[in-house]
Parts: C-alpha cells; structure tokens; sequence
C-alpha cells in the first residue's frame, strides 16, 4: 500500500509540470499552486477508511448479509455431505447451486466490503481487479445456471414421474453439474484471452485520457482515483449476457410453457 502510495507521488512529482500547462480536464488546476494541491491532496488519503454514516450502515449492512450467506450456504452442504440419506440427484443440484452462493459470500462480497471501506478506491492492484470482476461473472453465472438445471430436473420428475427415478443417478448429477460450472468459465474467461473483449484495470486520474472508456466508467474513474473499473466491449456483453440470462430465461419460459399445456 506505501509503495502504490510512493509511486503514485513519484509520477506526480514527474509530471506536473505538464499538468500545470494543461486546461484542467478533470478539475485539476488553474495555475500552478492549485495543481499541486490537486495533484498530491488526495493520494495519501486514497486508501485511507474515510466513510460517511451512509456507507457505515452500508458495511454493517453487507457484513450481516456476508455472515448469512456463508454461514446458510455452509449448512446446505454439510448437510448433503454428512447425511447419507440426503445424497440424492436433486440434493446434489441445489449442493452446487448453494456451493456458488457460499463463493460469493467468501470471496466476492468481502472484496466488494473492503472497496465500500477503502471509498471506492480499490487498493488489491489491477490484477487482483480482474480476478475480482471475473469471479464476480462466474459465480453468478453458475448461480443462474444451477437454478436453470434445477428447474428442468422438477420438470422431468413432474411430466415423468415413473421414469424419472430410473434415469436419475449420481453420474448423471456429476456430468450436469460439469458442463454448468465449465459454460460458466468459459462465459466469463473471454476477456483474459480475446483482444478487445474486456477491460479489467484499475484507473487513476493521470492515465484517464489515453483510456478506451465509455462516458459512465469514465465519469467513475474521475471521482474515484484509483477505482476498480470493469469496462467490457460490446460484443462480450452480448455474448456473456446471451449465457448467463437470455438462453436460460428462454429455457425457463418454455418450460412454464409446457407446464402450461400439462
């Protein structure tokens, strides 16, 4: 945290100079005095736990819900996993979609905490920003994914109540629960391997201009000196939103459907 600190002050101390010569862009400066102030006020204190009574009751907020979410999810698998009797095909479904939802509890709602406390000033380094957002996208995905699997095993064991304890098994429960968690990598891995499909990067006022940034991440960045930005292109928000939403959505609406004309 001191080195991000130093170097933060070592590249201002390099370019103000510049700075002092330019318009101002992001509210900076109108003549020399104001630009060091501008430049060098907020960086000591980019880290530093300055919350407002909003953000308090919000982290007290998300420390509650993060405390439920582990501690309701760790029963859901023990459960399943201590209890032979509860080791059914649909018992294991609902263990992989509670297996998600503990994941997001333990490692993504902690670092979304430690973002709120730090006032949005991300202090864990770009990579660290990526395997963020890139969590984020997967648990989530495996969460819906999971939900969309779980509804169409109901379906079956409603539409074909004598067939549908015979092709239930524990192999089977293995193989879908499988292809879930691999189609929810390979919705969210795009970005770390195909040019021009993602943006993971953590953004400080400096190096704003020559970034490829829409209005509203842009305008994020500004505010928050050293903000966490996941800025995706387009085409990886079809993609991603095609996996994760709009294909199980019409999976699901078909089988309401169907249910429909039962």
């Amino acid at each position: 945290m001191v080195s991000n600190i130093s170097r933060v002050l070592l590249d201002g101390a390099l370019t103000v100079s510049v700075l002092t010569q330019q318009d101002g862009a992001y509210g900076f400066a109108k003549n020399h005095h104001s630009t060091l102030e501008a430049r060098f006020a907020p960086q000591p204190s980019a880290f530093s736990l300055c919350l407002g009574l909003q953000d308090v009751f919000i982290a007290l907020f998300l420390v509650l819900l993060i405390l439920m979410t582990v501690f309701g999810n760790i029963l859901v698998v023990l459960s399943v996993f201590v209890y032979q009797r509860m080791r059914t095909f649909t018992n294991f479904l609902l263990t992989s979609l509670a297996t998600a939802d503990l994941l997001v509890g333990l490692v993504v709602m902690p670092l979304s905490l430690l973002d709120l406390l730090h006032s949005r000033n991300w202090p864990l380094g770009r990579l660290l920003c990526g395997v963020w957002a890139t969590t984020d996208v997967l648990l989530c995905t495996a969460s819906i994914l999971n939900l969309c699997v779980i509804s169409l095993d109901r379906y079956m064991a409603i539409t074909s109540p004598l067939k549908y304890p015979r092709t239930r098994s524990k192999k089977m429960a293995a193989g879908l629960l499988s292809c879930v968690w691999l189609l929810s990598l390979v919705i969210c891995s795009p970005p770390w391997f195909v040019p021009g499909w993602g943006l993971f990067t953590q953004y400080s006022n400096h190096d704003l201009t020559s970034a490829n940034l829409t209005s509203f991440y842009a305008s994020t960045a500004a505010r928050h000196p050293f903000a966490c930005v996941y800025s995706p292109s387009v085409p990886y928000r079809i993609y991603s939103a095609l996996g994760s939403f709009y294909i199980p959505l019409l999976v699901s609406a078909l089988e309401a459907m169907s249910r429909r004309h039962l």
